[in-house]
């Protein structure tokens, strides 16, 4: 991945295995609602998810499609994309992966909700890099690291020959307005009426 430096910015990391506990807090916060409903509200089973699969390569929650920033060694931010053409087999390598450290009792019930998921989420393309999480923690927001890595992701994107830039966001994340700035536009809006405790989505794409 692209390692980018901005001016008075820490320098924008390849993930590693070892940041495992910091990135599933970041993953978690990108959208709560969502991990909520895929786990009832159980937050260590999501931690086991979400730990595991970071922690073994080659899959879409995986250290090796991410890239961080640190701060005194911890991670403060994360970014993890790839290209859509790549996004089938790394899911599933996640979903195979999974039921090596989920418990049975986590693994059916985790199925038939993600079924809903995978309905939410519209295709991303084959040549459009998608942004499968962009967070930074609480605490350091509002310094310029989510440009920051956007900028990264733009390059990166580039590099890969892609055409644009795909990222799904619950539509009440103040998030959305950094994504408008930096030039997405909502595609899609994603609904479940039917679900409640199922928030909204857009699919926002950028294009190169």
């Amino acid at each position: 991945m692209s390692l980018a430096r901005t001016t008075d910015q820490p320098a924008i990391q390849p993930a590693e295995a070892r940041d495992a506990r910091a990135a599933a807090d970041l993953i978690h916060q990108t959208d709560p609602g969502v991990w909520g409903y895929l786990f009832r509200n159980d937050r260590k089973a999501f931690d086991r998810f979400a730990i595991g699969l970071w922690q073994r390569p080659d899959n879409n929650f995986s250290f090796t499609e991410s890239v961080v920033v640190r701060d005194r060694g911890e991670p403060i931010a994360l970014e993890m994309g790839y290209r859509g053409d790549a996004e089938l087999a790394l899911r599933l390598r996640m979903r195979a992966e999974a039921v090596a450290f989920l418990p049975e009792e986590d693994i059916g019930p985790l199925l038939v909700q993600a079924e809903d998921i995978d309905y939410l989420a519209p295709h991303i393309p084959a040549e459009a890099y998608y942004v499968h999480f962009l967070s930074v923690r609480p605490d350091r927001q509002g310094a310029g690291l989510g440009r920051s890595l956007l900028d990264n992701v733009r390059r990166r994107a580039e590099r890969l020959g892609c055409g644009e830039i795909h990222l799904d966001v619950y539509t009440d994340n103040p998030a959305v307005a950094l994504y408008r700035a930096f030039g997405f536009r909502v595609a899609v809006e994603s609904r479940f009426p039917h679900k409640p405790g199922l928030p909204a989505h857009f699919r926002m794409v950028r294009a190169l």
